[in-house]
């Protein structure tokens, strides 16, 4: 690519129902997709393949099935196909997956946060299951294995644990017998001293447990996760403990985020972009695209300080100033509702489409290229 800091920079989007984006896109929507990456000088897509609900088909009896969900009902082929069609013209494909957040009615129940989420108008309801509640661990590995077995023409794997460091009574025993081993301060009743050390810790056993399953499947791919960074209204800070995170596996490709870019852009390019640089990691930024939020779960539209077009010319410039390793947008178009990003919302803004949205993000991104 012209500019020699970004090794990646394309896409980040999901086949899983109730996403909207790719969750709805047939071939023709996957060939117009490459053919405008291609002339854009994009290099790299991520396809999240499973978040809260699962777009791909899986043998895991605990994974939802939904029928009439495009990659589903083609039994993979459509995945297939889109991972044939991005190699064919030089595009890099990770394949992603969330492991901490399932739909309860097949995975079981979880005490922590329960969502509403809509899938062809249809409530679903999926749930947060931390990294020490039973079957968890191995649950995510059995993904992962059945990710590469499925699909090992992919590029790379993206391990999601977004919500699995949520705190329970239940950890504190397993905190302690870690606090001990480590010379950390032990827990007095429910309060762990060093929790946010330990749950970092934990990440890295999992991501760990994953790496060697897929080693052992014969994956030789790029390994990379996200560590969340918090930018609400009140206060901003990096949910990872990165430093704990780069004792226990340096390796991996840090991926961080932001989709409030007119709050504290300091404070947030310091956590998404020069602390995990500084730490040694592979640094990613995902970037907000054609991404609106909304459909049932945030209806209406959250209002925006700022258009879509100005968030994306400051994450421009902040890629351009602080030269992560690989940058992607989150949402490459929609064709129809989700929760992620709606055809109707983006008519709202004032796009044709999520194709026309799709090209005036390439179009505002394109001195990344040049």
């Amino acid at each position: 690519m012209p500019i020699s800091h970004i090794s990646e920079y394309g896409f980040w989007d999901y086949t899983a129902p109730g996403t909207g984006g790719m969750e709805h896109y047939q071939r023709d929507d996957y060939l117009c997709l490459f053919d405008d990456m291609v002339a854009a000088g994009m290099n790299s897509l991520v396809m999240v393949i499973k978040w809260m609900t699962t777009g791909y088909t899986s043998r895991l009896p605990w994974l939802d099935q939904e029928p009439a969900n495009p990659a589903v009902a083609s039994d993979n082929d459509l995945i297939h196909f889109a991972l044939g069609e991005a190699h064919s013209r030089g595009i890099k494909v990770r394949l992603g997956a969330v492991v901490t957040q399932f739909v309860t009615a097949s995975y079981g129940e979880s005490p922590h946060r329960h969502f509403e989420i809509y899938v062809d108008q249809q409530p679903r309801y999926p749930a947060v299951f931390d990294l020490d509640m039973p079957h968890v661990v191995e649950r995510a590995v059995a993904v992962f294995e059945e990710i590469v077995e499925l699909f090992p023409q992919a590029d790379g794997l993206m391990v999601e644990i977004e919500g699995g460091d949520v705190f329970a009574p239940h950890r504190v025993e397993r905190y302690n017998c870690w606090a001990h081993e480590h010379d950390k301060p032990t827990a007095k009743d429910d309060n762990c001293p060093a929790y946010w050390e330990y749950a970092a810790f934990r990440r890295c056993q999992v991501l760990r447990a994953v790496e060697k399953a897929v080693r052992a499947k014969g994956f030789n791919g790029d390994m990379s996760t996200i560590c969340e960074v918090m930018n609400s209204n009140y206060n901003t800070g990096q949910h990872v403990n990165l430093a704990e995170f780069a004792e226990g596996f340096p390796d991996v490709g840090v991926i961080t985020y932001d989709y409030a870019r007119w709050q504290r852009r300091m404070a947030v390019a310091d956590y998404c972009f020069v602390q995990p640089s500084e730490l040694g990691f592979r640094t990613y930024y995902l970037g907000r695209g054609v991404m609106t939020w909304n459909k049932h779960w945030r209806s209406p539209q959250p209002s925006m300080p700022m258009s879509l077009q100005e968030q994306w010319a400051i994450d421009v410039e902040d890629v351009e100033r602080y030269e992560p390793d690989g940058f992607w947008w989150f949402g490459s178009g929609a064709v129809r509702e989700g929760s992620h990003v709606d055809l109707g919302e983006l008519q709202k803004l004032g796009f044709k489409d999520g194709r026309d949205a799709r090209l005036q993000l390439i179009c505002c991104g394109e001195r990344l290229t040049r």
